[in-house]
Parts: C-alpha cells; structure tokens; sequence
C-alpha cells in the first residue's frame, strides 16, 4: 500500500505520462484544464441557479451550494496538509497554492457531476457518459502541465464524488441550508486547524448563502430572462466597491492588519464582503422579480434568444 502511494506522489510519474502523450494532445488538456478553473466554476454554478429553465428553487441553487461546500472542503484540506505542489521542469513557474488535493478535480467533479444529477431523463447516462470524460480529462490535465501529483487527483475526484453524495441526500431531505451549515463548520474547522486557503472566502460564502437562502426559500420567484440579466449589471458596482476597500483603502489607511478579538480586519472585511456578495447572488432572482415590469426589461426580453429563457 505504501508502495502505491509513494507511486502516486512520484512526480517521475508525471513525466512517464507526459512523454506518453502527443504535442496536440498535450496543447488539448492545457486548454481544457480551464474548464476546472474555480472562478468559472462558480460562473456556471451562478448562471444555472439564475437562468435555469426550472422554477423549483430548491433545484436551482443545489450546484451553487455545492460550489460553496467543495470550497471550503478542498481549501481547509490544502491548507491542514500543506504538501507542496510538483518540482518539475515543465510546470507553471511559481503556480501557487498546494498541491493536495486538486481542487480543478475535485470541483469538476463535484459541480460537474451535481449538474449530471440533477433530471432523471432519458440522456441521463450519456450525460453521465459526458460528464466522465470531461472529469477524467480536466484532472488528466493537472497531471500532465506538472501543478499536481497523480495521488492529487484521484483523490480530488473521489472527494468530489462523495459530496455529491451527501449535497444529495441533504438535498432530498429538503433542507439545502444544511449545506451551508456543514460548509460553514468545515470552513471554522479548517481555520482552528491552521488552514488560511480560501478561509476568508469559504466562511463568508457560507454565511450568505445561509443567510439569504433562509429569507428566500419558500418565496416565489418568475423573473424574466431580460430582469435577472440587468439585476446582475446593477450590481457590479456592489462588487467593484468591495473591491477597492479591500485592495485599496484598508492598506491605505493602515487598519488591515489590526486584530479584533484576534482576527485581522481585513479578514473580517472580506468574510463581510463574501457573505454580502453570495447573499446577493442567491437574492437575485426574486431581486430581479421585482422588475418585471420595467419597460426596458420588456425591450431586452425581446432580443434574447428563447433557448436563454426559462
């Protein structure tokens, strides 16, 4: 057992399986690795949850929890462990984070595998089927541009694979706030252990998701297509304003480093931040159900293709 650890942790592994490959093959998986990207990740967990064609609330936010529960699992994991990424001639130059488990893996699989589960039709095992292969590629790709160990994403996939399990069967309990919940303890849980990856990020998420979640799960809400779409413009300037305090003000004025009750303020500002932000995006939708009736929601309804609409 000790050997075939060792095995997957040998980053001379990476190197038999990259020189296996073709050029092409390799310029394949160094494009399609983006599709693991956490920040897109969270965008197609976003745009299903406001534009999926599916009323059931409960439905659309289950890949938008899942997002949050596979940040706080996968950053409170890198950051317990802390195993350092490959030493490898052919990998990124200081790619940051740490390398066990992969969250590209991890997350894929999860968020990935979530959507794959969420309509029992008649494609459902070709979704499945489609959904494999995107999975085994995308953690294929970690391996082969050299920023994780082989054992990193057979372990990411698995992980991914048993939250999917359990968002599952929370989900079919109806009590999707539990997700949440356990995100928010493994995020608390991660940090008491000494974890700073994704901390700030995963406990504010968690808590606007709750939060918010709470106050709009038995609302109804039929935005239009063209309501959800200027919604979410009217709030960029939300972001962009969090923004700059965070990067800019807080170092400026010098209080970023000043602790309250043992925590930096600027953690506390971003843990705000993040869990006013998700807030507003699970909000959306009944946000944007509140302009259904605007002239320009009418115009713009019109030139958005039906496929878009719910």
């Amino acid at each position: 057992m000790l050997e075939i650890l060792r095995l997957l942790f040998d980053p001379e592994l990476n190197i038999v399986i990259r020189e296996a490959l073709s050029g092409s093959m390799i310029q394949f998986l160094e494009i399609i690795t983006i599709l693991g990207d956490g920040a897109l990740l969270f965008a197609f967990a976003a745009l299903l949850y406001w534009f999926y064609p599916d009323n059931v609330s409960r439905k659309r936010i289950f890949i938008l929890a899942l997002c949050v529960i596979t940040l706080a699992f996968v950053g409170g994991l890198k950051g317990v462990l802390q195993v350092p990424r490959p030493d490898l001639a052919f990998a990124p130059e200081n790619y940051p984070g740490w390398s066990t488990p992969s969250a590209h893996a991890m997350g894929a699989t999860a968020i990935y595998g979530g959507f794959a589960s969420l309509n029992d039709d008649k494609f459902k095992i070709l979704k499945y089927l489609g959904v494999g292969f995107l999975i085994f590629f995308i953690a294929l790709s970690r391996v082969v541009i050299g920023v994780h160990y082989v054992g990193d994403v057979i372990l990411g996939v698995i992980l991914g694979i048993l939250l999917v399990y359990l968002a599952i069967h929370i989900k079919r309990r109806r009590t999707i706030g539990m997700i949440f919940v356990v995100s928010l303890l493994i995020s608390i849980g991660a940090y008491l252990l000494g974890s700073e990856e994704f901390i700030t990020l995963s406990i504010g998420s968690s808590l606007g998701g709750l939060v918010s979640w709470k106050l709009v799960e038995y609302r109804i809400a039929n935005p239009k297509c063209a309501a959800n779409v200027i919604t979410m413009l009217m709030l960029i300037p939300v972001v962009i304003i969090f923004w700059i305090t965070d990067a800019v003000i807080l170092g400026y004025v010098g209080i970023a480093d000043i602790l309250v009750y043992g925590i930096p303020v600027q953690a506390l500002f971003q843990i705000a931040s993040y869990a006013i932000l998700f807030g507003l995006a699970v909000a959306l939708p009944y946000l944007a159900d509140r302009i259904n009736h605007w002239d320009s929601v009418d115009r713009l309804e019109r030139y958005i293709p039906s496929l878009m609409k719910p």
